[in-house]
C-alpha cells in the first residue's frame, strides 16, 4: 500500500511538472500572437486613414510631388545646358576664321609647261629685243617670280592676261658682240620651291641662243694731262692736315660719253702701304675731270703717289689708267705718332 501510494505520488508530480511547463509556454505565445494581430490591426486602420486622407485632400498631396518633378527637371536641364556649353561651339560671330595652311606645308614645286625665245638662233643688232614666253602654274600657291639669265643679265618675266602665261622683251643693246646664251630659267612660288628648266640638249649644246652684232662703233676713251696741284701750309711744301691735293687730266670719249672718275693714291716707300680714294667730276665743256683730297690727322705721313684714275662711261663701261709721269707730294703731320709703337715719332714743328 505504501509503496503504491508513493508510485501514484510520484506519477502526480511528473504530471503536474508537465502541465507546468506546458502551459507557460502557450500563454506565452498566446501573448506574443495577440501582440502581432494587434499591431497588424494597427497598421492596417493607419493605412486605411491615410488612403482616405490622400483621396480626400489630392491636390495636397500631388502638389509637392509635382514642385518635386519640376525642381528636379529644372536641375537635369541646368546639367544638361552646362554640358552643351562645354561642348558647342561658338557661334560663327564668336568664331575665329578657319585660315587656310601656311606657304610652309606647300612643297611642292611648280610646273613649266613650255619655253619660248622668239629670236632663238638668229643673228641681231643692237636696234633689236629679245622675246621671251614662259607658260607656268602653281597648284597650291602662287608663283612669285620668274627670271631668265641670258649674257649676264637677269631678266623678270612678269603675268600676262593669258592664263600661265609669262612675257618679257629685253634690247639687245644691252649686250656685248658675240653669242648670248640663256644660262638659266627658273619659276619660283610664294613657299620658296623652284623649279628650272633645261637650258642645255644631252650634249650640253645651248638651246636657246642669239647672235648679236652691233653696228655701233665701241667707245674709245683716252686720259692725257695727268697734274697734281698742291696747297701746302709750310714753305717747304710738305702737307698737313687741312691742306689739300687736287688731281686734273683731260678725258675724252669717242662714240660715247663720259660720267665720272675716281683717283687712287697710295703711299710710295713707306713703311705701311696707305690707300686713300678721290671722287672725281667731270667738266664737259673743257673735258677736264678734277678731284681734290684734304689731308686728315689720320693721313698716313709718307710721300704718296698718284697711282691710277677710273673712267666710267653712260654706257656703264670702266676703265682704268695710270699717269704717264711721276706725280707725287709728302705729308708731315705734326708731332703723328708711329700707330705700331708709341715711343718712335715723327714729327714736324712749325
Amino acid at each position: 500500500m505504501r509503496k503504491t501510494g508513493r508510485k501514484l505520488l510520484g506519477v502526480l508530480l511528473a504530471a503536474s511538472m508537465t502541465v507546468a511547463a506546458v502551459f507557460p509556454i502557450q500563454s506565452v505565445t498566446a501573448a506574443e500572437t495577440g501582440r502581432e494581430a494587434e499591431h497588424a490591426e494597427h497598421v492596417e486602420k493607419k493605412e486605411s486613414s491615410e488612403e482616405k486622407w490622400i483621396e480626400e485632400t489630392p491636390e495636397k498631396v500631388q502638389q509637392p510631388a509635382k514642385q518635386q518633378e519640376e525642381a528636379g527637371s529644372g536641375v537635369s536641364e541646368e546639367i544638361q545646358m552646362e554640358e552643351t556649353e562645354s561642348v558647342v561651339p561658338l557661334s560663327m560671330e564668336e568664331t575665329e576664321p578657319v585660315m587656310p595652311l601656311s606657304d610652309g606645308y606647300d612643297i611642292n614645286q611648280p610646273v613649266i609647261e613650255g619655253f619660248e625665245l622668239e629670236e632663238n638662233g638668229r643673228t641681231l643688232t643692237e636696234k633689236d629685243s629679245l622675246h621671251f614666253k614662259l607658260w607656268a602654274y602653281d597648284a597650291d600657291s602662287d608663283i612669285s617670280s620668274v627670271y631668265v639669265r641670258a649674257g649676264g643679265h637677269r631678266i623678270d618675266l612678269q603675268k600676262s592676261e593669258e592664263e600661265k602665261l609669262y612675257t618679257a622683251e629685253y634690247p639687245c643693246s644691252s649686250f656685248k658682240n658675240g653669242t648670248v646664251s640663256i644660262t638659266e630659267i627658273r619659276v619660283e612660288d610664294r613657299a620658296k620651291n623652284y623649279t628650272e628648266a633645261d637650258v642645255h640638249d644631252d650634249n650640253y649644246n645651248c638651246l636657246y641662243y642669239v647672235i648679236v652684232q652691233n653696228t655701233k662703233p665701241a667707245e674709245k676713251v683716252s686720259v692725257t694731262d695727268f697734274q697734281i696741284q698742291t696747297s701746302a701750309s709750310g714753305e717747304d711744301g710738305a702737307l698737313v692736315p687741312g691742306d689739300t691735293v687736287t688731281c686734273s687730266a683731260r678725258v675724252t670719249c669717242e662714240n660715247g660719253e663720259v660720267k665720272e672718275g675716281k683717283v687712287r693714291l697710295g703711299t710710295f716707300g713707306a713703311r705701311a702701304y696707305r690707300v686713300e680714294h678721290i671722287k672725281m667730276s667731270y667738266n664737259e665743256e673743257n673735258q677736264i675731270m678734277t678731284g681734290t683730297y684734304t689731308v686728315e690727322d689720320t693721313t698716313y705721313p709718307s710721300e704718296w703717289i698718284w697711282e691710277d684714275i677710273t673712267v666710267t662711261t653712260q654706257s656703264g663701261k670702266s676703265l682704268d689708267f695710270r699717269p704717264d709721269k711721276s706725280l707725287k707730294f709728302t705729308v708731315v703731320p705734326i708731332c703723328y705718332t708711329i700707330w705700331w709703337s708709341p715711343f718712335l715719332t715723327d714729327c714736324t714743328c712749325r
